[in-house]
């Protein structure tokens, strides 16, 4: 599984950071857009997670707030 992700508005770190699950197991803490594109607006982060099994057919992405809210995603494959 892979997800896409651009800081399109806050234009300082630590301004959006957020938690995401994946099939209940959390795999991104604090996660901040804006930091991990090397501080920079409109730039692409790719997040890539290996051996994501589907439940009941199913996969299970989940979005939360971490330090500050906010959460959000540009893209996601499942491959």
């Amino acid at each position: 599984m892979v997800l896409h992700f651009a800081e399109l508005f806050f234009p300082t770190a630590n301004s959006r950071q957020f938690n995401v699950s994946i099939n209940g197991t959390q795999v991104l803490t604090n996660f901040d857009i804006f930091a991990a594109a090397g501080n920079a607006n409109f730039t692409a982060v790719v997040q890539s997670f290996a051996n994501i099994t589907p439940v009941n057919g199913q996969i299970v992405i989940a979005f939360s707030n971490g330090a500050h809210d906010q959460p959000m995603v540009n893209g996601i494959e499942i491959r």
